[in-house]
């Protein structure tokens, strides 16, 4: 899928599986774009070999300086996105038109990250540093309005956020590597002199700290007890289970290679699939036995070689590494990496 003019940092496939939101980064003070792709025409058209251009249902240019974070509501009927530092801005759209609801200032610090509930498509939760918010959004007016959690003294940078099944809590990946679990109910829109009843607040933070900080959360159920524990993944390459009492489920660990950035549960439930900062793509058993099922570069391609008369092997070097391919399966044979060091060029 083509179309950006820029890196792509954020993405969401719709509940209903119909469209993918994909955000960009762009340069200060000049409008990022948010394209919006009809999946199954996009796939339709790159199985036949054409041209995915006319797969674009819409172009949303409203946030200025990047996207850090788009999300889908659970019916597929609203998309919220959330601008860069440069305007801060939370937007929900519809995508019946493609053209936006509402919007407001995400926050009076920067916000990261944001998703909606499960069950609700009027709730989504934003958070970033130092602070959560819970939206209640009325299309009708249109209207948003945000409540903020209680962390009490709790002060941490909340980088990823994921939703439990049941809608109660929002788990929260910090900087500092701690697992934060917040309860999210709160009253609807009420007017000015009512006073809020129900707050959204902290409720239980994790002893066990992630080295690089957590980087990504999956909500999955423990068949044996029923309970919904948390995979946790870290921006040093680890992958642990955190039960309901936010600690750590001693003998399951993985290490993967690169910040573990997106984990999610197999369809059929019988695993993960987890994707790294260094473009590695896993599969990881619920017993959290590892399986690479892909790999490419994550720096610029400085140089592609065949070996002469040889169309089966060839080599590139990149910014971190030379890896020997075979040509027929694209199956990395052998990666070479040397600390501080970039190959520039390859002769055989």
């Amino acid at each position: 899928l083509t179309g950006h003019s820029l890196d792509i940092s954020s993405l969401a496939v719709s509940p209903d599986g119909s469209m993918i939101a994909s955000g960009q980064h762009q340069h200060m003070a000049v409008k990022a774009d948010v394209i919006v792709w009809d999946l199954k025409e996009a796939m339709k058209r790159c199985d036949a070999g054409e041209s995915v251009c006319d797969a674009v249902l819409f172009t949303l240019r409203q946030h200025t300086g990047g996207v850090v974070a788009v999300d889908f509501s659970c019916d597929s009927r609203y998309l919220a996105s959330l601008g860069t530092q440069d305007d801060n801005a939370l937007v929900v759209w519809d995508m019946e038109s493609g053209r936006p609801i509402c919007g407001s200032p995400a926050a009076s610090d920067t916000t990261l990250t944001l998703k909606w509930l499960h069950g609700r498509n009027d709730r989504l939760v934003t958070a970033g540093n130092f602070h959560l918010r819970v939206w209640q959004i009325d299309v009708s007016f249109p209207k948003m309005h945000a409540v903020n959690a209680k962390m009490g003294p709790l002060r941490r940078i909340i980088e990823t956020i994921a939703i439990t099944p049941d809608d109660k809590f929002a788990l929260c990946g910090t900087q500092t590597g701690d697992l934060v679990r917040v309860t999210i109910d709160r009253d609807n829109i009420q007017d000015y002199n009512e006073p809020d009843t129900v707050t959204p607040s902290l409720e239980l933070f994790s002893k066990e700290k992630m080295v690089g900080g957590v980087k990504s959360i999956c909500c999955t159920v423990n068949p044996a007890s029923g309970n919904i524990n948390y995979l946790v993944g870290s921006g040093d390459g680890t992958v642990i289970y955190i039960n309901p009492s936010m600690n750590k489920v001693r003998g399951l660990q993985a290490s993967l290679l690169g910040a573990v950035t997106s984990i999610i549960p197999k369809p059929d439930g019988s695993g993960f699939h987890a994707g790294t900062d260094q473009s590695n793509q896993y599969m990881l058993s619920t017993k959290l036995d590892t399986e690479l099922k892909g790999t490419c570069h994550y720096g610029r391609v400085n140089d592609v070689v065949f070996p002469r008369d040889c169309s089966d092997l060839f080599i590139t070097c990149s910014v971190t590494d030379i890896r020997v391919w075979r040509t027929e399966e694209q199956l990395e044979l052998l990666r070479i990496q040397v600390m501080n060091l970039e190959c520039l060029c390859v002769g055989i």
